[in-house]
């Protein structure tokens, strides 16, 4: 056994011991969330893609499989960057494979199951019914300007692609990204190639970290419902791209494509500090848009520099977000479009 091997599968039997040790609660009759099927546009569950020691304690993190477990979190995305370099890392298209390769691993072992078509996810988790992954990629720096790897990609496993990564990140020849100089005035000829054969695959075409005119040519391009996995309204005009706010403009722009917004549990200054203006914000959107453009995208690594929500430190708080929501005159059916409904909707158009 080479010394890759031997690595490889040391650090899979301590992933089988870490999740052995999660137990396996059901969703409290008591909860706003009882009976409710949870689904999360957005996450990066680190463990599932390199389990190794430094990823072996997975309480650091807001989603862990015991969290899902405990609120019936039906199906979620899996995303793992997909850009070339950033982090101090090396990614790039091998790298971020070998990453799913891993996944595929944890989940041939039961830890959560594969969606490749809505007809996998399950009615409910149980021990015998492990959660739903979306294998998602964030970022399309991995493909080198290639359109024909998304069909390798797909082949895969992966179903949802946000091509435009973050300022973190280097810049893509797919088209601007919100936190850099524009190049393209929206998205290049390629890029418009790239979301064209996402489209046809009947990949989740996510906007995510797109400029406004970047937005509104995925939007024009597409004819099936795309999402933004992991944002917030903005209050004013003036979006803040570096917290990749979005205008009401480009909402609405989402919503006629049937698709929706994931909106996160990310802190934005006093006027969104806490669940109870989080669930406010929640209430606008109805009112502006309906209640089935929103739906949930936690999103993973907190910025320092913004911070969650008070209230909010995993998962598990969704059931004080949904009390909160009650609170502000939503409904039962509002609660349950926007914590899984609306994504299961979209998930079900395209994932067939």
């Amino acid at each position: 056994m080479d010394r890759r091997t031997f690595l490889r599968a040391a650090s899979l039997v301590g992933l089988e011991l870490a999740f052995s040790l999660h137990s396996r609660p059901v969703q409290a009759n008591d909860s706003p969330l009882a009976g409710m099927r949870i689904a999360n546009a957005c996450t990066f569950p680190c463990w599932a893609f390199w389990p190794d020691p430094n990823y072996g304690d997975t309480s650091q993190y807001t989603m862990d499989l015991e969290k899902m477990h405990q609120i019936n979190m039906v199906v979620s995305s899996f995303a793992h960057v997909g850009a070339l370099s950033g982090c101090g890392e090396c990614f790039g298209y091998d790298y971020t494979v070998s990453k799913f390769y891993y996944a595929l691993d944890n989940a041939a072992k039961g830890h959560f199951q594969i969606i490749r078509r809505a007809a996998d996810i399950p009615d409910n988790v149980s021990p015998d019914s492990p959660p739903g992954a979306i294998f998602h990629i964030h970022g399309g720096g991995l493909l080198e300007n290639n359109p024909s790897r998304l069909d390798d990609l797909y082949g895969l496993g992966i179903r949802q692609i946000n091509l435009l990564d973050n300022q973190n990140y280097p810049p893509t020849d797919l088209g601007d990204c919100q936190g850099q100089a524009p190049r393209f005035s929206g998205m290049s000829d390629l890029g418009k190639q790239m979301v064209e054969r996402m489209e046809a695959l009947g990949m989740i075409v996510d906007v995510a970290h797109a400029t406004s005119a970047a937005l509104t040519d995925i939007c024009e391009i597409c004819t099936s419902p795309v999402i933004d996995s992991h944002t917030s309204p903005s209050l004013t005009d003036q979006v803040n791209d570096s917290y990749r706010q979005r205008s009401w403009y480009e909402i609405e722009q989402v919503a006629k494509t049937g698709g929706m917004i994931a909106t996160w549990p990310f802190r934005m200054g006093d006027h969104r500090a806490t669940l109870a203006s989080w669930a406010r914000e929640i209430k606008e959107t109805k009112d502006r848009i309906g209640i089935e453009h929103i739906g949930l995208g936690t999103d993973g690594v907190v910025p320092p520099y913004i911070g969650l929500v008070s209230g909010y430190s995993s998962i598990l708080n969704l059931a004080d977000l949904a009390q909160e929501m009650l609170n502000q005159g939503l409904s039962i059916e509002d609660i349950k479009a926007f914590m899984g409904g609306n994504y299961l909707r979209i998930l079900g158009e395209r994932l067939v």
